[in-house]
This record gives structure tokens, sequence and C-alpha cells, in this order.
């Protein structure tokens, strides 16, 4: 009974009207898998409840592609001269785009990012960039790092939204505590801070930004908050294993990432080092 209603479900995620899902082979249980017979080419009676269900199930998987994002950090793409080939590397991986690091706080900008560019562009590669806050370093100006990050990286044509990178702890400027009780007001404060630099990178880039962060920082030092809940996530959120391919996403509550990166050991054939390895979900 339980499998005849397994079918039943299926046949009717695919468009095919099995009757009530009852656990009842009748007929119009039996009418909707002829119909998906011929819809599919198969006249003849076969392994036909299997691909029903299979093909059901295809639908809910989540579809995605993979890519890496750089940053000083992987020391086999920081050398001049090899970045084509590189980047040619990270193409036959299997990868379809990379995710290059453009500044940090008000000052620093990462000299290697335009060429990293350029090179993913030539293999093949879609290509994003991200800003890593200090909000430690800059309580009060936080428009000094949207003009940083825009200055260095705007202008050059990217294929992904500019992604807002919130995660530093080092100093308790704005959020004081133990690990498990944050100050309410001081997370406020953070969070302001976050909008009103988001603002500014949003107005300067001509398209909203989205959002960096792990689970840990969005709860310990953002309490939770729900005021990026309308921006593309990016997730950081590494599992014990590495994930199915069907493998749901985590969230953030209800926030649904766009792009999870769900480990920072991975690697590259012919490349020395880790790699953060992302999915991307749907269009960034």
């Amino acid at each position: 009974m339980e499998d005849v209603k397994v079918l039943q479900k299926a046949l009717i995620r695919l468009g095919f009207d099995p009757g009530p899902v009852d656990g009842v082979v009748g007929t119009r249980t039996r009418a909707a898998v002829f119909v998906w017979r011929i819809a599919n080419g198969m006249p003849a009676a076969g392994d036909e409840i299997e691909r029903i269900v299979a093909e059901a199930a295809a639908l809910d998987r989540p579809t995605y592609v993979t890519g890496i994002d750089i940053s000083g950090n992987n020391a086999d793409t920081t050398d001049e001269g090899d970045d084509d080939e590189d980047m040619a590397k990270v193409k036959a991986a299997g990868h379809s785009f990379v995710i290059v690091k453009s500044s940090e706080g008000a000052r620093y900008r990462y000299k290697a990012m335009a060429r990293l560019r350029a090179a993913a562009t030539t293999a093949g590669l879609d290509v994003g960039h991200y800003h890593f806050a200090l909000p430690h370093k800059n309580p009060t100006d936080p428009f000094a790092e949207a003009r940083n990050w825009h200055e260095h990286a705007g202008g050059l044509g990217w294929d992904y939204l500019p992604m807002f990178d919130i995660e530093d702890h080092r100093y308790d400027t704005f959020v004081a505590g133990s690990a498990t009780k944050r100050d309410p007001r001081k997370q406020k404060a953070l969070e302001s801070w976050c909008l009103r630099l988001l603002d500014q990178a949003d107005n300067l880039f001509g398209e909203e930004c989205g959002v960096y962060t792990g689970s840990w920082y969005w709860q310990g030092w953002l309490g939770s908050t729900k005021a990026f809940a309308g921006r593309k996530l990016w997730l950081a959120a590494y599992p014990a294993k590495e994930p199915k391919p069907d493998a749901v996403p985590p969230k953030l509550g209800a926030w649904k990432p766009t792009i999870w990166q769900y480990t920072a050991t991975g690697t590259v054939p012919g490349l020395e080092g880790r790699f953060d390895v992302n999915r991307l979900y749907g269009s960034p």
C-alpha cells in the first residue's frame, strides 16, 4: 500500500492524475500510469513505476554548480604569471565560478583581484567578488569600507552580485559578554553598522549586495537578525562529511542560501593548498 502511495504522489508531482492517494491501484491510477507511458514513449509495460518515482524525485533534488573563492590565503593563486594556467585547472576540475576577494576594511585591497578575474573569465568561469568587513577598526565609519570596496572592484564587469563578508570578531567593539549571552544593544549596533555599509555599497555598485556569514556569527554577534533576509545569502556551514549531491543546504532561520560554502579544505588538482568550495543554487 505504501509503495502505491509513493507512486500516486509521484504521478501527481509529474502532473498526472491518479485520483486520491489511497494506496489502491484503481482505474484512475492505472490510467495515469498509461498516460505517462505514452508521454514517455513506452507503449508496453515495463519498469515504469521505478522510472516515475525516480523522475518525480529528481524534480525536488537541489540543482547547483560548484566553485571556489580565492584570497591571499591561497598561495598558489597569488603568484603572477600562472594565472591563466591556474584558472584553467579550476575549470578542468569541474567548477563553474570563482569568487575573488576584493578588499578588507577601509584600506586593504587585494592586488591580485583584477588579474585573477581576467584569467578566470578567459578560462570560461563566472566571477564574483567580496569585501571582508572590519567593524572593530571602523566602528564609526562604515562608509569608508564601502568606498574602499567600490573603488577597487567597481566598474570591472562582474558576473555575480557583490558579496559583503561579515564574520570578523577579533575585538569587542560592538559585542561583549559570554559566548552564550550577548548584549542585545551591541548586537543592534553591529546590525546598524552593517546596514549602513550595505546601503552605501548598494548605491555605489548600483545593485543589492549579498551577505556572507555563518550561523555562529549571525546568532551570536547579530542576534539572529532578520534585517538582511531580503538579500542573497552566502552561507558558511561545514558538515562533518562532504554533502551528498542531493543534500539540502542549511538555512539561517527561514533565510535560504544562494551559495553554500560547505568546506574550507577542498582541493583543486594541480594547485597546491586548500580551497573553500561552494555550491551555487539558482542565480547569484
